[in-house]
């Protein structure tokens, strides 16, 4: 009995051998042969995926002859997430050598207009993403001003501004042409249809948003034209038409 406690030791140490020789052969067996990367199925932002995909087609083909279990993707991915445009990557291993990126790019709500005239997509939380180079801008209303690409906190509210919009109805947010901000007046919306400016102040915007859709509503009833309707004050709405200076 005593000597089979005193080769246990030996035999534990052989098994540890046998296991980590068995690892690395297993290791270096099993080598990624293939790489699919999909645009997350929460995502339609396809334009910009196809972007992301040719921008990383280096460094996703450098992933091909690498261990499926020995090397660390953890760093290769956190490089992929650093990258303005992705708001997200998950992998996946498919034994015996298939690889699965799955990427979820940043959706663009608002399009800024920097001060030399290039566009820039913001996403929803206030991110603002590198300018596309060769994909279709979204087509959405865009931020009109420096002091938009300045201020994160800004954009933020330009983005509260326009989710707090109706998603339907006269003043719905598919009609937001433009947000532009002055800091006296605060916010304005121009609609593209009908054309025309709506200032809504600092603050208060479903309310504010409110009124200005009921005075839409009647100046489309009786086809009335306006050029500005001012909602910043408490008790009234204030419209100027397209005939008055």
């Amino acid at each position: 009995m005593k000597k089979i406690f005193a080769i246990i030791p030996s035999l534990i140490i052989l098994l540890l051998i046998v296991l980590v020789g068995g690892y690395f052969s297993l290791g270096n067996r099993l080598v990624v042969e293939e790489v699919d990367v999909v645009l997350d199925s929460h995502s339609e932002e396809f334009s910009l995926f196809e972007e992301i995909k040719t921008d990383w087609q280096k460094q996703i083909n450098e992933l091909k002859g690498k261990s499926m279990i020995r090397y660390s993707y953890r760093k290769w991915l956190q490089d992929l997430e650093s990258d303005g445009r992705v708001e997200r990557v998950l992998l996946r291993r498919e034994f015996p050598g298939r690889l699965v990126l799955r990427i979820l790019p940043y959706e663009p709500v608002l399009t800024l207009v920097d001060g030399k005239g290039n566009l820039r997509p913001v996403a929803k939380g206030s991110e603002l993403l590198p300018r596309l180079k060769s994909s279709p801008l979204p087509d959405s209303a865009l931020l009109r001003g420096k002091e938009f690409l300045e201020s994160s906190s800004l954009r933020g509210k330009a983005l509260k501004l326009f989710f707090d919009l109706p998603s339907e109805g006269d003043f719905q947010r598919s009609l937001v042409s433009e947000i532009r901000y002055d800091k006296a007046s605060g916010f304005d919306v121009v609609l593209s249809e009908p054309f025309v400016t709506l200032r809504l102040g600092h603050g208060n915007f479903k309310e504010r948003a409110a009124r200005t859709e009921k005075v839409l509503r009647y100046l489309k009833t009786r086809h009335i034209k306006g050029r500005v309707i001012d909602s910043r004050f408490e008790k009234k709405v204030v419209v100027r038409l397209r005939n008055e200076p």
